[in-house]
């Protein structure tokens, strides 16, 4: 698996250990009222991910490459699991997302038991149907996220006595 922004690759040797946290960008807060009571106040209308990736290895990532006055398309690797209908086995899914081979959306069947199994899942658009499977209690659609997104500078640092490497960079779909 590569993590990518726009042409440049993180060779798996630069990122051992990768991890991606997603949050939600939405401006929201809690106000109180005169009699303490909280309101929620949000900004409807966008529901755009800040990722956060970060790794480790046996060489630099080469992220100051990056020319952040422009936008790229950014590959994720870690997936993301919508839980689908349990009567439709019906999930919808962003369209923004990973197609590239190895990376198509898959399902899940949820047992009983709490154990899960990968199954196969078509694609209509944003709408994908997991397979039925016999004793299932309920169905999930995992993908991995492709958003198009400005870059934060990155930061790195290494340890020139192990020779490791780590680094991590922030970008904010647009």
């Amino acid at each position: 698996m590569s993590f990518e922004i726009g042409n440049l690759i993180v060779f798996p040797i630069a990122g051992f250990d990768l991890t991606q946290k997603y949050e939600f960008l939405q401006r929201e807060s809690i106000e109180r009222s005169i009699t303490g009571r909280g309101i929620k106040m949000m900004t409807d209308g966008y529901n755009k991910l800040r990722v956060t990736t970060s790794g480790s290895g046996w060489m630099p990532a080469g992220l100051q490459a990056i020319n952040r006055t422009q936008q790229f398309d950014v590959k994720c690797v870690v997936p993301r699991t919508v839980v689908a209908d349990p009567v439709t086995r019906q999930a919808t899914i962003p369209a923004g997302r990973r197609s590239d081979a190895g990376f198509s959306p898959w399902g899940y069947a949820i047992f009983a038991s709490g154990e899960s199994r990968k199954v196969g899942v078509t694609i209509g658009g944003n709408v994908a149907t997991v397979a039925e499977t016999d004793g299932a209690i309920g169905y999930a659609v995992a993908y991995i996220p492709k958003i198009r997104a400005y870059v934060h500078p990155p930061s790195d640092s290494g340890d020139a006595g192990t020779a490791t490497y780590h680094w991590e960079i922030v970008v904010e779909e647009v």
